[in-house]
Parts: structure tokens; C-alpha cells; sequence
């Protein structure tokens, strides 16, 4: 699949989950502009208790978090049937790509984004884990 600059789907609702406020506050205010509803959080844990008032279209996870990382958290998440079928975006300095298939066939992410990161490349995963869907 060719993925297209700037053509970010919209007014979808996306979860964050990055213990780093610079980071945390760029996504939010990114995925903002673009139309879509945040929220945001510091934690897997708050995330996962955010969980009970409903289920997202997107997650995006930060993988080293301190308590739960972002590999337990996707762990949760891809056994709940309320989660199970959402699409999470690992947000991660981490990498290589037997990590991200390993990631992928195991966990279950749907992509990786790559700290640091370019604007078009947050735009380019986070429309390919739209039309995925």
C-alpha cells in the first residue's frame, strides 16, 4: 500500500500514552489540528483504566514507560475483546526489524513509529493504520 502525505483521516479518537510531556503535548497537539479527539496519558496504567468509559479507534504507545511498559500493555490490550481489533502504533527509540516483526507477530502492533520522528512520518503510520482498518 503507497502511503500518502498529509491525507490523515479525521475525527477519529486516539489514545496517547508517552511518559515524555515534549512528546505526549507534540502528539496531542498534531492529531488535534488534524480534527481528530485526544486523550492523552502518562502512563500504560492510566490508559488501560481510561479503557472502562470505552474503546478507541487508534492507540499510540510509547513502549518504555515506567510501571508497565508499552509490551504489557499491548499484551493487555490484544486480549481484551474491547481492544483486541484496535489498531496500536508503537511509539519507540527502540528498533530494528526483528524487533518489529517480533513486535508484530507477537503483540500485535499494527506499526512502528520511530523516535525522533518527522511530522510526515507520523501522518504517513497514522493513515496506514486507518486504512487498515
Amino acid at each position: 500500500m503507497e502511503r500518502g502525505v498529509g491525507t490523515v483521516s479525521e475525527g477519529k479518537v486516539i489514545y496517547i500514552a508517552d511518559d515524555e510531556p515534549e512528546i505526549l503535548n507534540l502528539l496531542r497537539e498534531a492529531l488535534e489540528a488534524k480534527g481528530h479527539e485526544i486523550r492523552a496519558f502518562s502512563s500504560g496504567d492510566a490508559l488501560l483504566e481510561a479503557l472502562d468509559g470505552g474503546s478507541p479507534d487508534l492507540i499510540l504507545l510509547d513502549i518504555n514507560m515506567p510501571g508497565r511498559s508499552g509490551w504489557e500493555v499491548q499484551t493487555i490490550l490484544s486480549k481484551r475483546p474491547d481492544t483486541r481489533d484496535v489498531p496500536v502504533i508503537a511509539v519507540t527509540a527502540q528498533g530494528g526489524s526483528s524487533i518489529e516483526h517480533s513486535a508484530r507477530e507477537t503483540l500485535g502492533f499494527t506499526d512502528f513509529l520511530r523516535k525522533p520522528f518527522r511530522m510526515a512520518d507520523l501522518w504517513e503510520t497514522v493513515d496506514a493504520a486507518f486504512q487498515d482498518t
